[in-house]
Parts: C-alpha cells; sequence; structure tokens
C-alpha cells in the first residue's frame, strides 16, 4: 500500500533538514519513510529502502544540496524513484 512520504537526502549532513522536514509532515498527519526515523546503524540497508520506494511511497521527496548530487546512495535512491514514477505514471511522485 502507497501510504509513505520518503525523504531522501545526503546523511550524515543532510540529517537536520531531513529530520525536521519529516518531524514537519509527521505532524500534519503523514506517514513518513526517512532513514533517520526507520533504520538503525549497521544495518544492511539497501533492501529496506528499495522496498520502501518501490512498494510504500506515494511521494518520493529529494532534499537537493550538494551534499546530495555526489551521494552514490541519494542517485541510487533517485533512480529507483524515477523507475517507480514510470511503473506507477504519477508526474507529481518525484
Amino acid at each position: 500500500m502507497r501510504n509513505s512520504v520518503f525523504i531522501s537526502h545526503a546523511n550524515p549532513e543532510d540529517n537536520d533538514q531531513a529530520r525536521w522536514l519529516g518531524i514537519q509532515l509527521i505532524s500534519l498527519g503523514y506517514l513518513v519513510w526517512c532513514d533517520v526515523f526507520n533504520l538503525m546503524g549497521g544495518e544492511k540497508f539497501w533492501s529496506e529502502i528499495e522496498e520502501a520506494i518501490r512498494q510504500k511511497t506515494i511521494k518520493f521527496l529529494y532534499i537537493l544540496t550538494n551534499n546530495s548530487n555526489k551521494r552514490d546512495g541519494c542517485l541510487n535512491e533517485l533512480a529507483v524513484a524515477e523507475k517507480t514514477n514510470k511503473v506507477i505514471d504519477d508526474n507529481r511522485f518525484i
């Protein structure tokens, strides 16, 4: 079920922005998937992230910074979101 807003960001540089945005969305009643809330250190996380984007995300938010545009993890998340966008055919997904 697609019911979460996914927040992609550079970790750890943009954690404060991601946390602030996530808290704002949660306070408005949205379900939020963001690594600062959903993952613990040392976890194998890529499959969980990919599943969250492909199966649970209704909107994908990309915190655009110099850091996020250089990080393979962020760019990989964006690539999965772009593929998902084509599957669900929602031009407002990202």
